[in-house]
């Protein structure tokens, strides 16, 4: 199985954070948390192929989770079963980024973001 789990506050993350070894497919994602206000936000995932030298790289939109709530001086904990667009190829590299829908304050959001699925 696929085991990654990461830490972070709010920030926008510009690099793959992990690169598969083989084709499969991103099953599930968990995200604990805790924050200082109460805006709302969505995680995305991305792909894209592997390569060496290039002056751009292209993101291949592959998950967008339902809208995760906070509140104001409170944990969170949300998990969603992926059942479709979680598929990769072998060395794929493997983006992710977390999108405020709301905006309501300046916000500290401390998380733990955990993602299973399978590979060959």
């Amino acid at each position: 199985p696929i085991l990654s789990g990461l830490v972070g506050s709010e920030m926008c993350i510009r690099d793959s954070f992990w690169i598969a070894p083989a084709d499969g497919a991103i099953t599930r994602i968990d995200i604990q948390g805790e924050t200082n206000n109460n805006d709302t936000y969505q995680l995305r995932f991305y792909k894209a192929g592997a390569s060496a030298n290039a002056s751009t790289v292209t993101l291949t939109h592959m998950i967008t989770t339902p809208t995760i709530t906070t509140n104001t001086d409170k944990t969170f904990n949300a998990f969603f079963t992926i059942s479709s667009g979680g598929d990769f190829s072998s060395r794929d590299r493997i983006f992710w980024f977390m999108q405020k829908q709301t905006n309501n304050h300046n916000q500290t959001t401390i998380f733990n973001l955990h993602i299973t699925g399978t590979h060959s």
